[in-house]
């Protein structure tokens, strides 16, 4: 039987020489495709920029060429201008093509165009250069490339899909029971703190500590409760789940002496199967370790922030110095406390840091102290199972660490560290505040030093007038501090402190309140007995000789004794004077005791000018009266 006709054509084709040299890389390639396509017995679809050049327009005008799809429409190779040139008799009767030289005719079932070949043959020609733009002639490989790389991502999930559906305890009923009740007991707790700023003000270090000690407490035992409470759900899970698959937590090892307990034994590949549910199990109190981990984090780092936040608020809000006036309460308060060396503060800077720092370690290690259930050697028998007798090795790691995790929460360190700089700062505020009073400790020191026996035996009045004004200003200056002064964080509490100074200098002004009245009625008293005694002997009436003599003398000195009562008067004076300018208690009988000694001395005086003028009548007498005696 002879060949056909078209295959002779494939074999003349493939028998023909390949060491045809052209500079045309691309005609070459597609020879080369061509050569394949025809080893694979697809057809290869006409040129029709060379049919229509070199056939279609030789053609007469009643005659005309038959065109067919090479492909089928479905095929990865069809494109609208794939052509097979063909006979009549196997062209395709419900859609074909036919070319003349005026145009090309569309048939088909559904309709027929003709469209004129120049028209045409554009169209071709556009379309090939859109096929020669890099997306459209890499198109299909992309796609290609496409629906493998999401071939293989799909197999990639479905096999990590299964592996987790096989080994994934979160499907597993009772320990997802487990789960849910250990989040929802979780849930209940997660809005506890360790310290309580509910009030958040005016507190007192011990008060607050204390405070704190009852909150911290409460959350610590309702922590311990919780633990103990998951200690038995997650132990019964476990163990329900192994006892499910048909194991028992703890096998015990069998001696085989006979076929009966030969068949007792756990084959190989049960021993694995419990080995690798004794691994789920382990890494479902990793999950369940995580979550406590996560719950006493997020109480730990909420517990901090809320006291940061409080030291914070108040240490933006406070006053940018000490003469500036916070009207918002402050958050602790502070005494200040007087001694004749220096100013302390109760409770002190030293103090305060380490009362706070004791509660957030004790916190911490109480965090620390609540066991992971992994270590916990009640779980044992999941983390290292014992299978027919034999202790296997630990099926998981280490617990994880809460240490590290706190250790590296920077949002938690960098709260602590507010904190403590908040109390650092704040007593720095009061130590430049206390710097004011400084002048005060030092008159407090001079005033307990001063003898009460010193003042009241001081005569100078110059020198208890400098006493009177030293202690009635610290007075006044004492009056002027007042009960508190808040400074941002901390409030300075100043009622103390006036407290000790104050009755100090009461008791120096008692003391003055005693000695000047003394001294000036000392004074007075003197005047009044002097001034009598001098009035007394100038109203005596000599009669004899040596009464006038006397009497004489008397008249000669007497101004001086005068002038000196007058001295001691003005020193009465000048007493009275500063009791009136600093208060000093004087009662009203020895002030008009002391108007009489001045109407007193003015009456001697007038009495002592009066003799005076009378001497030279007195002299006469006293003539008289030596002239009797001669006589005698």
């Amino acid at each position: 039987m002879s060949k056909p006709a078209g295959p002779k054509k494939v074999k003349s084709a493939l028998t023909k020489p390949k060491a045809v040299f052209t500079f045309a890389l691309g005609e070459e390639r597609k020879k080369r495709i061509a050569a394949r396509t025809r080893q694979l017995n697809i057809p290869v679809p006409i040129d029709l920029e060379v049919l229509i050049q070199e056939r279609i327009k030789q053609l007469k005008d009643n005659s005309f060429v038959f065109l067919t799809y090479a492909y089928s429409k479905n095929s990865e190779h069809f494109t609208p201008y794939s052509f097979l040139e063909v006979p009549f008799s196997k062209a395709d009767k419900h859609e074909y093509f036919t070319v003349s030289r005026h145009g090309v005719t569309f048939w088909s079932d559904a309709e027929n165009h003709f469209t004129e070949l120049d028209a045409w043959l554009a169209d071709y020609r556009k379309y090939r250069k859109l096929t020669e733009l890099g997306f459209f002639k890499h198109y299909r490989r992309a796609k290609a490339f496409r629906i493998w790389l999401r071939n293989i991502q799909w197999y990639k999930y479905e096999n990590a899909r299964q592996k987790i559906a096989a080994s994934a305890f979160v499907v597993l009923p009772r320990l997802a029971r487990a789960l849910l009740t250990m989040q929802d007991e979780f849930v209940q707790l997660v809005g506890f703190r360790f310290f309580d700023v509910s009030v958040s003000e005016n507190w007192h270090l011990p008060y607050f500590i204390e405070t704190q000690m009852t909150t911290f407490e409460q959350v610590r035992d309702l922590l311990q409760q919780l633990r103990e409470k998951m200690r038995t759900v997650l132990f019964d899970a476990c163990c329900n789940t192994l006892i499910d698959r048909g194991f028992s937590p703890q096998d015990e090892a069998i001696n085989v002496t006979n076929k009966k307990k030969l068949k007792d034994m756990m084959s190989f590949t049960e021993r694995a199967n419990k080995r690798k549910l004794c691994a789920l199990l382990a890494r479902f109190l990793a999950c369940a370790d995580q979550m406590m981990i996560t719950l006493l984090h997020q109480i730990l780092r909420e517990s901090f922030k809320n006291l940061a936040n409080v030291f914070l608020n108040f240490m933006e809000n406070g006053p940018l110095n000490a003469d500036v006036r916070c009207a918002k309460p402050p958050f602790m308060n502070v005494e200040l406390v007087l001694k004749p060396t220096h100013i302390d503060l109760d409770p002190s800077r030293e103090v305060t840091t380490r009362m706070l720092e004791d509660l957030s370690n004790l916190v911490m290690r109480t965090v620390y102290k609540i066991d992971r259930f992994q270590s916990d050697t009640y779980f044992d028998i999941y983390t290292e199972p014992t299978i027919m007798g034999r202790k296997e090795d630990r099926l998981c790691g280490n617990p994880p660490s809460l240490d590290f995790i706190i250790r590296n929460d920077i949002q938690l360190s960098h709260d602590v560290k507010t904190i403590f700089d908040g109390i650092v700062e704040a007593y720095n505020s009061v130590d430049q505040y206390v710097v004011q009073f400084d002048r005060i400790r030092l008159s407090y020191q001079e005033n307990l030093a001063v003898d009460h026996n010193v003042i009241r035996g001081e005569t100078n009045l110059e020198v208890l007038k400098m006493f009177c004004e030293r202690f009635s200003n610290q007075m006044t200056e004492l009056e002027k501090i007042q009960e508190s002064y808040p400074l941002g964080l901390l409030q300075v509490k100043q009622v103390a402190f006036r407290e000790e100074i104050t009755p100090i200098c009461q008791q120096l002004l008692a003391v003055l309140d005693e000695t000047i009245p003394r001294l000036a009625m000392e004074k007075i008293n003197y005047v009044e007995q002097k001034g009598e005694e001098l009035q007394t002997k100038l109203l005596i009436v000599p009669e004899e000789t040596n009464h006038y003599i006397y009497y004489f003398n008397h008249l000669e000195v007497c101004h001086e004794h005068v002038a000196s009562l007058q001295k001691e008067l003005n020193y009465a004076y000048e007493a009275l004077k500063i009791m009136k300018n600093y208060q000093v208690t004087f009662s009203d009988e020895d002030k008009d005791k002391y108007l009489d000694m001045e109407e007193f001395l003015s009456e001697i005086s007038i009495t002592l000018e009066n003799k005076r003028a009378q001497k030279q009548d007195l002299i006469n007498k006293f003539d008289l009266c030596l002239q009797a005696d001669i006589t005698k």
